[in-house]
């Protein structure tokens, strides 16, 4: 499972405080939440987004990246994963500001500072506070290990692990009187803290399904855990250690109101909570609806539901949490925000994620949330895949203004040859962009490939028949069967290759005819979880960015389907993309840490360092880099060429021009 799948399905997916809550001194995080300014070869320039999380101000105003998991202090104040920033962010309920507690937006620590917002955090998913709010305990889905905050300090420490192979995949947290539990979706899991050693407690593991998300404890002290895949909940008993079930049917669907729990279909259940009466809350994501199930009857009823009546009104809850006063928070996980229903209240307000991306201003002051590509047309229109918006925007170099270009925010699909502001797209990823100006996108979540025709102004299917599976080799690319595509790249006018966000799978669209074809692969050693993320063509081949399995690697595909490592690179973390110049050196976004490197055919170079995750890289049509610079939010400009005289007064030069540093230790094969 690639990271956006399970970053957003947690929140999906994608706020950060000021002053002292719990009476409790933290340690200050602003500067360590902001960007830092970035080494380049040349100047940079901000292109796009502004790269501010927007600490310290009113959370209203703040930006928010995937709402992973929630957990409430005693005092109310709300703790969340911003997944997608790699943060944990709080809300100070007295104050209403927001900050980071932990994490510094990377995936990996580059410093032995023990400070909670120094550390990297690897997509952070649930988490857990106890009794005293001394302690906030934070799941890492990707680190697959558990991080504890001391609240008192701001310092954070790496718990250990389970004995026989760590765990599998942490997808709930909860604290409970004995101790901490973990639920581990990877090994089917229960997983209890005793002593600084981890005690498994599922005793009837078969009875577990797979798909595990949240976790909840009742009045007497038993669990209660959600199955996302398998549309039910779960009751673990304390007592006799039996796993029975409590919720759904097994089946996705919508039960009737007031129907027993055990009988009232659920359509993936995400997140748990227990209300003030001890009533269990349960998101029923599928359904964008809030059931109730009454702790006396055990029957089901629909407390909150979503509608399509206005942008606060239209929601999908994920984590949930209760606090002491009666009031429900809920993590929007299509609209990457965070809610709050007051007791008592029928619709709920926006607390995070409130703010206006920015259409029609400066593109310097918009809102980009995880922009995963940029490409860049012959006219130097630059178009950008804002991808937990679920719309491709597009700045006009002339007026440096943005808009969107295609998408409407709502994540889905409603059809093709329609006009792209009204098309719904699902987690964009790479585009493509033709000498006549089309541009193909990415549709990853729909599984299709779309193309926006700009004569027309209309947006339609190129690959992809929606299902999410690799079949119809051979014939038409619309009625083929694509799994979550993710990598797009244009090969000569007639060729565009595609390959899959989770296998290692290449296929081939003959624009002429609209076919599609796989791409051998011969290679026997070529393992079977290796995916592409990025393709170009350098010296003739196909040049490969593969980032899994780790370490990742840079192989070249020969006609025969042959591969042959061009780099040994155990210090590049993550090759996301690649890119060639018009000088045909070879550049490479190493999302793992944070840099671009360059391969001038003799020697590799540093040429951007201190970037948040950067995953697509593009030339414009004067030769200049620019960098999807990820987990800042924001698309950058490294000049390698002399830059324009007017970036100073504008004020838009945020880097530091370097010389072009060595990486070491990166030596061709062969």
């Amino acid at each position: 499972m690639r990271i956006e799948r399970i970053s957003w399905k947690l929140c999906l997916l994608a706020v950060l405080v000021v002053g002292l809550s719990l009476g409790l001194p933290v340690s200050p995080a602003s500067s360590a939440a902001r960007p830092p300014r970035v080494s380049a070869v040349g100047t940079v320039e901000l292109v796009a987004g502004s790269g501010d999380p927007k600490d310290g101000g009113k959370a209203i105003d703040g930006y928010v990246v995937g709402v992973a998991g929630m957990a409430v202090d005693p005092q109310g104040n709300l703790y969340f994963s911003d997944a997608g920033s790699g943060r944990v962010r709080k809300i100070d309920v007295q104050s209403g500001t927001i900050d980071t507690i932990a994490g510094n937006g990377k995936l990996i620590s580059e410093d032995t500072s023990n400070r909670a917002v120094d550390r990297a955090l690897r997509a952070p998913g649930p988490l857990a506070i106890d009794a005293t709010g001394q302690s906030l305990y934070v799941g890492e889905t990707i680190g697959r290990r558990v991080q504890r905050v001391d609240l008192s300090n701001g310092t954070m420490q790496e718990l250990p692990i389970p004995e026989g192979g760590g765990f599998g995949e942490i997808t709930g947290l909860i604290w409970t009187p004995t101790g901490l539990v973990v639920a581990d979706s990877g090994r089917d899991q229960l997983w209890k803290l005793a002593r600084s050693v981890w005690i498994g407690l599922s005793t009837n593991g078969e009875d577990l399904r797979g798909g595990i998300r949240g976790l909840a404890r009742d009045r007497m002290g038993h669990l209660y855990i959600s199955e996302y895949s398998a549309n039910r909940v779960l009751k673990f008993d304390t007592n006799t250690g039996r796993l029975t079930p409590f919720a759904g049917t097994g089946k996705p669907g919508k039960g009737a109101e007031g129907q027993p729990a055990a009988g009232a279909a659920l359509h993936s259940p995400d997140g748990l909570a227990f209300d003030t009466e001890g009533n269990l809350l349960v998101s029923d994501l599928g359904n964008r609806r809030i059931v109730r199930i009454d702790a006396e009857t055990q029957k089901a009823t629909t407390l909150h539901e979503s509608s399509h009546q206005g942008q606060v009104m239209d929601w999908s809850p994920g984590a949930l949490a209760c606090d002491r006063e009666g009031n429900l928070w809920v993590g929007d996980v299509h609209r990457d925000r965070v809610l709050r229903f007051l007791k008592g209240a029928t619709q709920p307000a926006v607390v995070v994620g409130g703010a206006d991306i920015g259409d029609g201003r400066p593109a310097t002051e918009a809102h980009l949330a995880l922009p995963g590509s940029v490409v860049s047309d012959r006219f130097g229109n630059i178009y950008i895949a804002d991808t937990l918006h679920h719309r491709v925007r597009i700045v006009d170099p002339q007026t440096g203004r943005i808009h969107t270009l295609a998408g409407t925010g709502t994540p889905g699909y409603n059809g093709d040859g329609i006009a792209a502001s009204s098309a719904w797209l699902s987690y964009p990823a790479q585009l493509q962009v033709a000498g006549d100006g089309r541009l193909y996108i990415a549709d990853s979540h729909n599984n299709r490939v779309r193309v926006y025709d700009p004569a027309s102004g209309t947006i339609s299917t190129l690959a992809g028949n929606g299902q999410a599976e690799e079949t119809g080799d051979g014939g038409p690319a619309k009625d083929a069967g694509l799994l979550d595509p993710h990598c797009l790249y244009l090969d000569g006018p007639d060729t565009l290759v595609v390959t899959s966000g989770v296998t290692s799978t290449i296929r081939r669209v003959v624009l002429a005819n609209g076919r599609i074809y796989r791409v051998p692969l011969s290679d026997p050693s070529v393992p079977a979880d290796r995916v592409i993320y990025g393709v170009g063509r350098w010296n003739a081949s196909l040049v490969l960015a593969m980032p899994r399995p780790v370490p990742g690697s840079i192989d070249l595909l020969a006609r025969n389907g042959s591969l042959t490592r061009l780099f040994n690179a155990p210090q590049i973390e993550f090759p996301y993309h690649v890119a060639v110049s018009p000088e045909e050196q070879l550049f490479i976004s190493d999302t793992g840490r944070g840099q671009v490197l360059r391969w001038t055919g003799q020697k590799m170079e540093v040429v951007a360092k201190d970037l948040g995750r950067p995953r697509s890289i593009a030339f414009d049509p004067k030769g200049d880099l620019l960098i999807a610079d990820t987990f800042y939010n924001r698309i950058l400009r490294v000049y390698l060429h002399e830059p324009p005289a007017e970036i100073a007064s504008r004020g838009h030069a945020i880097g530091t021009a370097v010389a072009a540093g060595p990486a070491a230790a990166l030596e061709p094969v062969g």
